[in-house]
């Protein structure tokens, strides 16, 4: 017989007082979070997901799956976006999109090709095609859009 372990996440709350003239800072508050010691913290069971298998032991204890995700987490779409953040490129942005889409943040993207036309003082303009998914947002478009300027050319950042 093997012994199955089960995971999911769930966000925990817990409610204390403060006194009236604590500071509403965020590093004062912060600070208070900090040294909580014998809080409760209740699960809210609504807000369970990423289900996940933590692991499967023999009746020796030896583990023979450890960390089998079942459900997608929506903490992946947070690392797929500091990923594209950090990897200067070589991330392509669609992995963001479908990793918020496999965590149900957004609906599965159904992509479309766009033209943007960036206009610029002297009556010039620049185009370019792109690819974003269906009604995405302005700052979605606009990266998009960015990213295919970038990929037609070179682009050259200097400090001042």
């Amino acid at each position: 017989m093997y012994t199955m372990e089960i995971g999911e996440d769930v966000s925990c709350y817990a409610t204390i007082k403060i006194d009236e003239s604590t500071s509403l800072t965020r590093e004062s508050l912060s600070a208070i979070v900090d040294v909580l010691q014998n809080v409760t913290f209740l699960p809210d069971w609504d807000t369970a997901c990423a289900a996940r298998i933590t692991s499967i032991r023999n009746e020796q204890g030896v583990n023979l799956v450890e960390d089998m995700a079942i459900d997608p987490s929506p903490f992946d779409a947070g690392q797929a976006l500091m990923s594209w953040l950090r990897s200067a490129g070589k991330v392509p942005f669609d992995a963001v999109i479908n990793s918020a889409a496999r965590a149900r943040i957004i609906e599965a993207p159904k992509m479309v090709t766009h033209v943007g036309k960036l206009k610029l003082t002297g009556n010039k303009t620049i185009e370019a095609e792109f690819e974003c998914r269906e009604n995405a947002t302005q700052e979605e478009l606009d990266l998009a859009f960015f990213q295919a300027l970038c990929n037609s050319g070179t682009v050259e950042y200097f400090s001042k």
